[in-house]
């Protein structure tokens, strides 16, 4: 049944029609009296049945985007709640198919950039308008990025899309709104093979960051990745490193393993005699520190962990690199940059691209292909010259006489314009 008129009494007729389920998947109905003939009636109830074909017309929801969003009336409310540590509902607390640290940011961006400004208004009267000053408020007062700025939208837009799923709003206001164009992505900072090796020798650097980083630079893992590693996860004998899980944030300055980004991400990573050499001389002073501690140390099995055994916070781990390129006198670099450095020295160094994909742990070598580009596109010279000596025998190297390139005789037998047989058939 798509919708009724049911009489009320005289000349007042009760117009009802169905506008879909919730997320219980319960039948939801609006309803309006209506005042006159019963024709009229009919007319309004076609009117409701045409809007609601349309998308125009849902359920009418009397909550607010802040209720919604969190299943609290007011943002004050909200902040009190996160002061509380108490786990917010509505939307954000549905949201159990994400990872810890998604979900994080997800409240982040709501909690912190939306509900100060529009999270008062209405759900089913949310004005485009508001959200379209939304996105100047955030790129002028706040200062956002445009990347910061998109991922905002775009989780108030999925947030949104499921009201309308769930017949609360007809259409979704985000839906169009107007937001800045992507900067021009900031250039990739590496470290030179010699800059690297600087890192690694360094005695200025305390064993256990010398080999943080070792492990680091010798493997491409993410931070939370190699700062999640158990001595189980490294093979010893046959020299490999398994990533198996990675360091979530579950509250500023709190970490806790986790799953790792992708399921790609879970690997298996060969690594040099040196590696495991300076593992095994750290492994040693941390076994006395651990025997130093006693109780108070807990046993997480972590390779790299905190005084007391829990995991280190991200953000010292950062300050430990920066003072650290300074000791070693090399340039200071972003943490993440330790990955980058590696998969563009395999590149470099003319490993095959699925070899670097595999060892970043990306979801494809699309991904490798498009970020690390301006590699690829510096071998293409190396690409023409094996063409030019495979086809054309010209000798890459050059001549004492100068640097242009000479060519060697191209040996043909038989009539130059008939292709040769080969020796043995096809």
């Amino acid at each position: 049944m798509s919708g009724q008129v049911i009489p009320k009494g005289d000349r007042k007729w009760l117009v009802r029609w169905y506008v879909g389920r919730d997320s219980n998947q319960k039948r939801v109905y609006n309803s309006e009296t209506v005042h006159g003939t019963h024709a009229q009636a009919q007319q309004v109830l076609r009117k409701k049945l045409s809007a609601k074909d349309s998308g125009i017309l849902t359920a009418t929801s009397k909550e607010s985007l802040c209720q919604y969003l969190t299943g609290l009336p007011t943002f004050k409310d909200v902040q009190q709640a996160l002061a509380d540590e108490k786990p917010l509902q509505g939307w954000l607390g549905s949201r159990v198919k994400i990872s810890a640290k998604t979900k994080r940011d997800y409240t982040q961006r709501l909690v912190g950039d939306v509900l100060p400004y529009v999270g008062h208004h209405r759900l089913d009267r949310l004005p485009k308008e508001s959200l379209q000053d939304l996105v100047a408020t955030l790129q002028t007062t706040k200062g956002h990025s445009s990347r910061t700025i998109q991922y905002t939208i775009s989780v108030l837009r999925q947030a949104l899309s499921h009201a309308v799923r769930d017949g609360k709003i007809g259409k979704n206001p985000a839906a169009f709104i107007e937001i800045p164009k992507l900067e021009a992505t900031r250039e990739m900072v590496t470290l030179s093979v010699p800059q690297q090796q600087q890192v690694m020798s360094c005695t200025l650097i305390p064993l256990e960051r010398r080999c943080r980083w070792t492990v680091a630079l010798s493997t491409g893992m993410r931070p939370q990745e190699y700062l999640a590693i158990q001595w189980d996860d490294i093979e010893m004998t046959a020299g490999a490193i398994m990533v198996r899980r990675a360091l979530v944030e579950v509250r500023p300055g709190q970490w806790i393993s986790g799953p790792t980004k992708t399921k790609q991400s879970i690997r298996r990573l060969p690594v040099p005699p040196e590696v495991l050499q300076i593992l095994q001389e750290y492994r040693r002073l941390q076994a006395a520190h651990i025997l130093k501690m006693g109780d108070r140390y807990t046993r997480n099995d972590l390779v790299f962990a905190g005084r007391e055994g829990w995991p280190l916070d991200l953000s010292a781990v950062r300050r430990q690199w920066k003072a650290d390129c300074m000791t070693a006198q090399v340039p200071v670099v972003p943490l993440y940059a330790t990955r980058h450095t590696h998969l563009t020295t395999l590149l470099e160094a003319k490993v095959h691209p699925k070899v670097a994909q595999e060892r970043g742990g990306h979801s494809n070598i699309r991904t490798t292909m498009d970020r690390y580009s301006h590699v690829l596109t510096s071998m293409q010279q190396d690409a023409a010259d094996v063409v030019g000596s495979l086809l054309f025998g010209t000798h890459v190297s050059s001549d004492s006489t100068g640097d242009t390139p000479h060519r060697l005789p191209v040996v043909s037998h038989g009539h130059p314009d008939v292709p040769q047989r080969r020796q043995g058939g096809q």
